[in-house]
Order: structure tokens, then C-alpha cells, then sequence
């Protein structure tokens, strides 16, 4: 009897739970089209004599991040980070690893030291960092971000357009009194 009241005591809790992410996505349409999946970590190819070796405790590392074992990648890109400061696709991953759990500002941190970091300027180390700025609600600052991949013909530029279009309108400068 115990057994069965323990039962329905966790599905209601469950229930509870996914209602209210539902509940809350519905309340709020630029949270449904945020970004939710983790981008994809793709292993080096040696493509000769002349490219050096993966390190195998950095390709371990990735491997976890590969995984979604990403509180145990977020350890150890932190320990890897301090001996590598210069290792933008980590910080991009760690940045990642850090959206997908949740933890924005960590996050924005990652995510921009990469783009500061990467003279490439990866259209996804952008896209993820407008992410997290909106997801603590920083309009302004993920604006110009998403501006910049709407420029560009990327496959992030139809779904940064779709953001800015459910953002509350820009707020004129205020005069000063």
C-alpha cells in the first residue's frame, strides 16, 4: 500500500514538473525557440605527416563533452583551459557544456572569451552566446549578435531572424534630467 502511495506521490511530482516547463514555455514564446541541443563535437582528422597527433587527454575530455557527460567536461575544460588559455574550441564546448546545464553567465563567460580568443569568429560561438544572454534576459546585448548572423548566409541566419522578431522592441535612450 505504501508502494503504490509512493508511486503516485513521484508521478505527481513529475507531472507537476512538466507542466510547469510547458506552462512557462507557453507563457513565453522566445523561450520555446531558444536553442535546447548541444552542438555537435566533431574529432580531429590527421590529414598527414605534417598535422600533430590529438592529445589523448584532450580528445578524452571531448569525449565526455560527447557524451553529455558535461558536469565532469566542465571540470576538466576548466583544468585544461588553465594550462591551454588559448584553446577557443574548448572554450566554445565549455561554453556550450554550461548553456545546455543551465548555467548562463558561466556560459557567456566561455562563450565570449572563444569569440575573443578565435580570430575566426564561429557563427556558432555567436549563436549560443546570444542564447545565453537572452535566456538571463540581456535584449540588448543579444541583439547586435543576432543582427550579425542574419547578415551572413549561415544556417543560423533564419532562426536569429526568428528571434529578433519575438524580442520587445528596442527602448529609445533616455535624455538625461
Amino acid at each position: 500500500m505504501y508502494g503504490a502511495a509512493a508511486a503516485v506521490l513521484a508521478g505527481l511530482v513529475v507531472g507537476l514538473f512538466v507542466m510547469r516547463g510547458w506552462l512557462e514555455r507557453r507563457a513565453d514564446p522566445l523561450a520555446e525557440a531558444l536553442e535546447t541541443r548541444p552542438f555537435d563535437y566533431v574529432p580531429p582528422v590527421m590529414r598527414g605527416p605534417e598535422a600533430p597527433a590529438p592529445d589523448p587527454r584532450r580528445e578524452a575530455m571531448m569525449e565526455r563533452y560527447s557524451r553529455g557527460e558535461y558536469e565532469a567536461f566542465a571540470a576538466e575544460s576548466a583544468a585544461w583551459l588553465r594550462s591551454h588559455p588559448g584553446d577557443a574550441p574548448v572554450m566554445f564546448f565549455a561554453g556550450v557544456a554550461a548553456y545546455l546545464e543551465r548555467k548562463y553567465s558561466v556560459a557567456e563567460v566561455y562563450l565570449g572569451w572563444s569569440l575573443e580568443t578565435d580570430r575566426s569568429r564561429r557563427p556558432e560561438a555567436v549563436w549560443y552566446l546570444a542564447n545565453a544572454l537572452l535566456r538571463q534576459r540581456k535584449y540588448a546585448e543579444a541583439r547586435p549578435l543576432l543582427e550579425e548572423l542574419v547578415r551572413q548566409d549561415h544556417p543560423y541566419s533564419n532562426p536569429s531572424a526568428r528571434l529578433l522578431a519575438l524580442l520587445p522592441p528596442k527602448t529609445p535612450p533616455q535624455p538625461a534630467p
